[in-house]
């Protein structure tokens, strides 16, 4: 299903030829998700590719040439086994929300240190206190489009604080509260709406995509396929799950979708 060789090589050689910045952002990431993968596969956390990192597996057998990041998921038991294992060194740093004042999504980033990325979806990352290029790592568990709507803008709120170029010590006594009271309240209405009969498997609270419901049981089953040359883990019914979340993902976006999926300057 994968993209004929000539069709692989047209596109590497437009979008992201060897020694170009996008190449080389793409193999820095690579470099990252080896490492998470490393974690993973040693400490028998579950986790798979997501979204177009997912697609590109697939359709590229690595990365889309035109994409610059990389997305990956787990349940919320792994997230948590995740975190609780995973140990800050010179080389790699987490960004939660829990742990970076500023930092409002409800995704974590596995990030490389010693290097500044600037995004082009955010203005508060320059307030973080990593900054270097990173994965999301995504959290899938039950959940409600009614919980995802509220917790996605009540961080569209929070949001507004990260803004401030120069915050003050006002600002920041007012992003810490209100941040403290949307975490608690999270914490205290996850366990309810979990148990709602209509609750359905989905991204976590908080996040941009809370939209998504997922096939009961898609998840799983898994397989390793190649992505630039490692072994990484996706869906095993891939198609099912691309074909939900994309359409006919086996066909090539228009070439000026192409040139907006790039997310850093």
């Amino acid at each position: 299903m994968r993209l004929s060789q000539t069709q692989h090589d047209a596109l590497r050689s437009k979008y992201n030829p060897d020694g170009s910045p996008c190449r080389e952002l793409q193999m820095t990431i690579l470099g990252i998700l080896k490492e998470l993968d490393r974690i993973c596969t040693e400490n028998g956390i579950k986790y798979w590719l997501d979204g177009g990192t997912c697609l590109g597996a697939v359709r590229h057998s690595g990365f889309i040439p035109w994409d610059d990041d990389a997305d990956v998921c787990m349940y919320r038991a792994d997230y948590e086994r995740f975190l609780k294992v995973f140990k800050e060194d010179e080389h790699y740093a987490m960004t939660t929300r829990e742990d970076d004042l500023y930092y409002t999504q409800g995704f974590a980033k596995l990030r490389l240190k010693g290097q500044v990325l600037c995004e082009r979806t955010t203005t508060a990352d320059i307030h973080y206190k990593h900054r270097g290029p990173f994965v999301d790592i995504f959290i899938v568990e039950e959940g409600t489009k009614l919980s995802g709507k509220i917790f996605k803008q009540a961080a569209c709120h929070l949001h507004i604080f990260t803004k401030i170029e120069n915050p003050g010590p006002i600002s920041t006594a007012l992003l810490r509260f209100f941040k403290g009271l949307h975490l608690l309240a999270i914490r205290m209405w996850t366990p309810v709406m979990q148990r709602l009969p209509w609750a359905k498997c989905r991204y976590a609270l908080g996040t941009s995509f809370y939209k998504i419901v997922f096939r009961e049981g898609i998840f799983d089953e898994l397989e390793r396929i190649d992505f630039e040359g490692l072994s990484l883990p996706v869906p095993k019914d891939y198609d099912t799950y691309l074909t939900d979340y994309y359409g006919d993902y086996m066909s090539l976006p228009s070439e000026e979708v192409r040139q907006s999926s790039i997310h850093f300057d």
